[in-house]
């Protein structure tokens, strides 16, 4: 076994190595470096057929990520028909010009037509793939045929066409995304810049990054998207760069150009042009261009990787409607759905941004992308509630329709969660981005929507008296709960942190007061007693001193992971939880709502659709309390119950359905599409699993069952860890900050010095890990810094 493990890892690494392999034959050129594998078809003119992806770098090309149209130069003519430069006849390969220079192989097109009868336009076409590279850059050049500046035509075009089946482009004004459009909604077309679009989904995924254009239509842009027909061959997803001509129906999804758009190429005004894109197909489905080259270890490129990436992009980042039009015509606010846009429409009826925890997720997931555009447009959606709070008392909206913001959840109660997970969220994004100035400057708001929730704590009682649930709106729960008074107790926590790092340490001091009292309270008064187990904390209590009991698994977890309880008792929870008929340790999926039905008399409008059911949010508790001890049988119960289950869905689906039930399935009745699973893979990723943690005390790395020598690279966030040798740190911000890592040789010096870059001035220092492995010291940081930690 030892040796065919040795072989295995011989020959990844070999593929990890191997230069790009150039193939020449009588009717198509291609190359490929094991990572990557393009085809173009020189029997009849010059145009991509085939495009392949193997993320592992194991030259095991399965699926043509390509349709059948691949990617060409073609014009729309006036008429709406479509010529390009393939056809029978035409043999261009003897115009094939190929090199090698330093490390990369360059296959040139010097003659490429967007027609093989008339052509009006020709460009040159260079291909560049790099050994160990994910992607193949696409240069092109080109220039009006002179002698045909009176044809009437609507556009000329770079065009690719997929079979993957979401389209999603990155905007200057914000994020546009489909899937299985209908016809009338298939093209949509911007003269906004588009940063970089994606399509995933089915057989995979291609990533294009465009970093450079000149002349032409520079900016012009259509997105496509199609239902797949029932042989598979249709293009589903795609993009045309608009060279020469005009889309005049821009910013809306619809059929197609019109015959308005025609016009004679010298009416267009075009005559040479450059265009340059960065093609990265995938295998799996998440977009891979900005992660490092394939001979770079990221998480083992794992099933970790693979759940984080597909969560992020393939379900979190497609909920962003941000761009013009994409909740109301005629609008652009940001704002983020529930679910991806699926033909006409998006699940939860035209609804937007829930923070009862909803979008507390979902934004974290696009938060943990590590994509500056992303989190700018998280930050966005953020100040889009915060725009509507009620400056009289500091609550936010519980969400939008349309864009109108109400109050009240969908089942007609006010909840604590709205005000408790915007202001999380904001949080985040300050620790996850650095971005201090941004936190200074919004804090009014922020203590005004935090003062919604701390105004409710009963000075006499030392608790929250609820109006409504903390997170689950359909379940009746007021008075002294047990959900918002264990969640308030980390909110003021977060806060307190918010405060002193801006230097309001009275402030702080005195939320973390609060935080204590209300902690001493909730074991005081809502502990269950010995009649009921004395082993969970009660749902409520009544100001006449009546109780009710369901047996709440998300608020007894929330007590867990905020330490409300201590090591006794929260065993006794654990232990209670775990042997409930649907908990995840018997088979549900993580985690189950609670251990006794609500019933009709028991929710709003007797709606018992969240009764018999698990909630990913819900599961993220439990991992945080999983994690506190970190116990090997914590650690079996996180790896197996917890992560392993979202990992596999999420990895063989791509999509999910909103909730799992008591049987491990997910509830094929709920919404599809939906992002709180795959967004919550990300989550475990990244806080649990890894434990990369930039929170507004420290830069941390805290692993739980990552292995002892790891690298986690998302975006502007690199960490290496080897605590026998040298580690490695880039995040973003800027000034001296705290750092804290977790997993170092016990009682080992370490040498911290800058490698590379950093604004910041700052000496090298040596330091020495604690008992238990916990290295902590102050140090630069800023996506142009990096760290070396070495064993001395």
């Amino acid at each position: 076994m030892l040796v065919l493990l040795a072989v295995i890892v011989g020959l990844v690494s070999a593929f990890a190595e191997q230069k790009v392999v150039v193939k020449t034959g009588s009717q198509q050129v291609s190359f490929e470096n094991g990572f990557v594998k393009a085809v173009f078809d020189t029997s009849s003119g010059v145009w991509m057929s085939e495009l392949y992806g193997d993320f592992k770098g194991l030259g095991s090309y399965k699926e043509n990520l390509l349709a059948a149209e691949g990617l060409r130069l073609e014009r729309e003519n006036s008429d709406g028909s479509v010529t390009s430069g393939v056809g029978k006849g035409i043999n261009s390969n003897r115009n094939v010009m190929e090199e090698r220079s330093q490390g990369c192989s360059v296959l040139t097109f010097p003659h490429v037509f967007d027609d093989i009868a008339n052509p009006t336009v020709e460009e040159s076409w260079k291909f560049t793939l790099c050994d160990g590279a994910r992607t193949v850059r696409f240069e092109s050049s080109g220039t009006v045929l002179s002698a045909q500046a009176s044809r009437q035509m609507r556009t000329v075009r770079h065009a690719l066409y997929a079979r993957s089946l979401s389209t999603t482009g990155f905007f200057d004004q914000g994020v546009v995304q489909i899937m299985s459009a209908e016809p009338k909604y298939s093209h949509f077309a911007s003269s906004d810049r588009l940063h970089h679009a994606y399509v995933l989904g089915g057989v995979g995924a291609i990533d294009i990054l465009r970093p450079g254009a000149t002349g032409g239509e520079q900016d012009q842009v259509v997105l496509l998207n199609g239902v797949p027909d029932a042989e598979g061959a249709k293009y589903t997803s795609g993009f045309h760069e608009i060279l020469v001509g005009n889309f005049s129906h821009r910013d809306y999804w619809v059929a197609g150009s019109s015959a308005s758009d025609a016009q004679t190429i010298a009416q267009t005004g075009a005559t040479t042009w450059t265009r340059e894109w960065q093609i990265s197909p995938n295998n799996r489905n998440f977009p891979s261009a900005q992660l490092p080259s394939g001979g770079v270890s990221n998480m083992d490129n794992s099933d970790d990787l693979e759940s984080l990436m597909t969560g992020i992009y393939g379900s979190a980042v497609p909920c962003l409607c941000t761009y013009p039009n994409e909740v109301t015509n005629g609008f652009q606010v940001a704002q983020i759905a529930t679910t991806l846009r699926n033909g006409k429409g998006r699940g939860y009826n035209h609804t937007y941004n829930y923070f009862d925890p909803d979008n507390f997720i979902g934004l974290s997931a696009v938060l943990y992308s590590g994509d500056p555009y992303l989190q700018n447009q998280a930050r966005m959606v953020i100040e889009r509630t915060g725009s509507f709070i009620k400056p009289e008392n500091g609550q936010l909206p519980h969400h939008f329709v349309g864009v109108k913001p109400f109050y009240v959840a969908l089942s007609g109660e006010t909840q604590t969660g709205p005000n408790v997970f915007w202001v999380k969220t904001a949080l985040r994004y300050a620790a996850v981005t650095g971005d201090v100035a941004w936190l200074q400057s919004y804090m009014p708001t922020l203590r005004n929507a935090s003062s919604f929730v701390f105004d409710l704590i009963d000075p006499q009682m030392n608790l929250i008296f609820a109006p409504g649930s903390l997170m689950i709106d359909v379940f009746i729960r007021n008075n002294y709960t047990t959900d918002s008074n264990a969640m308030v107790v980390g909110l003021l926590r977060d806060f307190a942190g918010a405060e002193r790092l801006l230097g309001n340490t009275d402030r702080a001091a005195e939320l973390e007061g609060t935080a204590e009292r209300v902690t001493a309270a909730i074991n005081k008064y809502l502990w269950a007693g010995d009649a009921a187990g004395a082993d969970h904390y009660i749902t409520q209590l009544n100001l006449d001193g009546t109780t009710r009991d369901f047996v709440d698994y998300d608020a007894n977890l929330i007590a867990v992971a905020h330490s409300v309880s201590d090591t006794e008792r929260s065993r006794l929870i654990q232990k209670r939880v775990d042997a409930g008929q649907c908990s995840a340790a018997n088979g549900a999926g993580p985690q189950f709502v609670s251990e006794v039905y609500y019933g009709p008399n028991d929710t709003t409008s007797g709606n018992i659709g969240d009764s018999w059911c698990s909630m990913g949010r819900i599961g993220l508790f439990d991992a945080l309390g999983r994690k506190r001890f970190g116990e090997q049988q914590d650690l079996e119960y996180f790896n197996e119950k917890v992560l392993a289950p979202v990992q596999r869905d999420v990895i063989a689906f791509t999509w999910m359905h909103e909730r799992y039930g008591c049987d491990g399935l997910q509830q094929e009745n709920r919404t599809m599409y939906y992002f709180e699973y795959p967004s919550l893979a990300a989550m475990l990723v990244r806080e649990i699993k890894y434990g990369v943690e930039l929170t507004l005390d420290a830069i941390a790395v805290n692993p739980f069952g990552a292995p002892a020598v790891f690298q986690y690279h998302t975006g502007d966030v690199h960490v290496s860890i080897d605590p026998a040798a040298v580690s490695s740190l880039t995040v973003p911000g800027s000034g001296l900050f705290a750092y804290a890592l977790q997993t170092m040789v016990p009682s080992a010096s370490y040498k911290v010095e800058v490698a590379q870059g950093c604004s910041t001035s700052w000496a090298s220092v040596q330091v020495q890990a604690d008992s238990e492995g916990k290295l902590t010291f102050s140090a630069p940081r800023g996506t142009d810094c990096t760290l070396s930690v070495k064993k001395v």
